[in-house]
């Protein structure tokens, strides 16, 4: 069943600049090992508002997996403040692109309906939907050390729909049921049948290394062999697992971003973790599981039944 939805609220000024005083920044976060990673060749993610209008508008419909302990209320106002540390301040180097963000999201999901969210199946912690984390939208503010998050952004998972990870097959997804529709958010289109074709462009959107939301252009599609994958040169690292990967013409899905290699080095010298850079060789890039590897029309439809 879809509850329904609530208008937007607000930030009080004075009760936000009051509030300002009492920040608080809590430990760093920890991210699983098979996630996606490393940088193809240029680094090619790219914040939102430097998007075509069209990209924009779809990357409305892209939502960070955030545990709840990192959003505090704001006290007479609609407004989260989100808690976490820059990547900097975790031991990155501060020289390299978005360090001065904080690190805050550990996975990437995105709507296919206005309550239905799909992501990697790895990113289901426990088995009660994540009872310890929420879905953000609107996180996407560039360059920002405080980020304040309206509560109307923020949703819980009501129900897993179906899950399936299959190593052997390259097989990780997750359909989510939302505990509201996201009427202020654009569902993607996605590919039904057939698919993608091999060195075909394709660009992503997710949190990198826990960031505010990025738009990742100049991927390709390298092995299309795979029944249930296929692999993209795509620049993503930890934190883009569930990431939706899309025709940049017609803005459908392919597919859904799950694995990839190692993320960053660390310095012998200094100790601070930088990129991986691939350069041209593309034998270890990002994996994708195909879109039309999950029935999301029969799944859809049950939960409407329902």
């Amino acid at each position: 069943m879809r509850p329904q939805s609530q208008g937007r609220g607000s930030l009080g000024l004075l009760g936000g600049l009051v509030w300002l005083s009492c920040f608080i920044f809590p430990g760093p976060l920890s991210f699983g090992q098979d996630e996606a990673a490393m940088i193809y060749d240029r680094d090619d993610r790219w914040p939102l508002f430097l998007a075509t209008s069209f990209q924009q508008q779809l990357a409305t419909g892209v939502a960070a997996l955030i545990k709840k302990e990192r959003l505090l209320a704001v006290p007479q106002t609609d407004f989260y403040h989100l808690q976490g540390r820059t990547l900097a301040e975790l031991g990155y180097d501060p020289l390299m692109r978005y360090a001065h963000e904080i690190s805050v999201a550990e996975c990437t999901g995105f709507l296919v309906d206005q309550d239905i969210l799909v992501t990697a199946g790895h990113c289901l912690f426990d088995e009660a939907c994540n009872k310890d984390y929420v879905w953000v939208f609107n996180f996407k503010q560039y360059g920002r050390r405080h980020y304040f998050i309206n509560q109307e952004d923020v949703y819980t998972c009501q129900k897993v729909l179906k899950q399936e990870k299959n190593t052997a097959k390259g097989i990780d997804w997750a359909v989510l049921a939302l505990d509201r529709p996201a009427v202020m958010q654009q569902p993607f289109l996605y590919r039904q049948s057939g698919q993608i074709q091999t060195n075909q462009e394709v660009i992503s959107f997710g949190f990198p290394s826990g960031v505010s939301l990025k738009i990742t252009l100049d991927g390709r599609v390298i092995d299309n062999t795979p029944e249930g994958y296929f692999t993209a040169t795509l620049d993503a690292f930890v934190g883009n697992s569930g990431s939706p990967v899309v025709d940049p013409a017609t803005g459908i899905v392919e597919g859904l971003l799950v694995r990839g290699g190692l993320d960053y080095h660390t310095d012998e010298k200094t100790g601070l973790k930088s990129p991986i850079r691939v350069g041209n060789r593309y034998r270890m890039a990002e994996e994708v599981v195909r879109i039309t590897q999950i029935p999301l029309a029969k799944i859809i439809a049950q939960y409407e039944r329902d």
